[in-house]
């Protein structure tokens, strides 16, 4: 039978001792730097602006800051939207791009209705 110093039954113990901790430190250490990329995106609400500024009926144009995080990252940045409040009160937003092309279609007033110049749709 092999016997095992008293050198060598140390250094096993030190050995387990250091991949214990090595192993409890890994668990958080991975879940700060490898869950955020498997975490889905949150997208903040976003002020458009006094809900008094809005016509019955009639499409307004509103620039709004949009927030979004992925990650660690935060993102800001600038879109307008079409808004107008409903006869009952209700607000109305549009996002302000075809959906075919995604060009940004415009209101026409005269006419009553969105208009896209790409392909002359009608909203």
């Amino acid at each position: 039978m092999n016997e095992m110093s008293r050198r060598s039954f140390f250094g096993r113990v030190i050995a387990w001792i250091m991949g214990g901790i090595a192993a409890c430190l890994a668990v958080p250490i991975l879940g700060y730097t490898v869950y955020p990329a498997f975490r889905p995106r949150e997208e903040d609400w976003a002020d458009a602006g006094p809900v008094g500024k809005l016509e019955v009926n009639i499409p307004r144009e509103t620039e709004i800051v949009h927030t979004m995080t992925s990650g660690y990252m935060k993102t800001n940045s600038v879109r307008s939207i079409w808004a107008f409040k409903t006869e009952d009160g209700k607000i109305v937003a549009y996002s302000p791009n075809c959906t075919h092309l995604g060009c940004a279609y415009q209101w026409e007033e005269s006419r009553n209705r969105f208009e896209c110049p790409c392909h002359n749709s009608i909203f």
